[in-house]
């Protein structure tokens, strides 16, 4: 789904590619990328007025934040290529829960805080095109 706020267009799409974890929820990269088309397609000429900011579940394909315990990169090229194309100033993902960290595919700021069960977080500031992102650990 999309959503504008505060003129930032907040865009979503769940669940990851398909594994070799056999984990819940994976779906086929053409999966993902029309989820992502749909929720671009949401706002029309909007995303050019208004700051982009990419909820994903699954990170961008070979970057740090994709990199499996077992060293694999399990990432999207779906979600990868969205960024490069689309140029959001901002991507939070997760699904990777030992790759916690920030890395920039470009211009664009990509951060996975971690898993929150294990009691990660992360404080991100956005002033302009500036983004800043914080983390925390917090006694669960």
């Amino acid at each position: 789904n999309s959503v504008l706020y505060n003129n930032l267009v907040f865009m979503g799409v769940g669940g990851s590619p398909i594994t070799p974890f056999n984990t819940f929820f994976e779906m086929s990269e053409e999966k993902i990328a029309e989820v992502l088309q749909e929720c671009l397609h949401k706002f029309g000429g909007e995303t050019k007025k208004h700051k982009m900011i990419l909820l994903s579940h699954s990170p961008p394909k070979n970057t740090a934040l994709d990199r499996a315990f077992s060293g694999i990169h399990a990432g999207s090229t779906s979600v990868r290529g969205f960024i490069e194309e689309h140029k959001p100033l901002l991507v939070v993902c997760g699904h990777i829960h030992e790759a916690k960290g920030k890395e920039r595919v470009g211009d664009t700021l990509i951060i996975n805080p971690g898993p929150a069960r294990q009691g990660n977080c992360a404080v991100i500031s956005i002033e302009g095109d500036e983004v800043n992102a914080d983390f925390y650990s917090i006694k669960m």
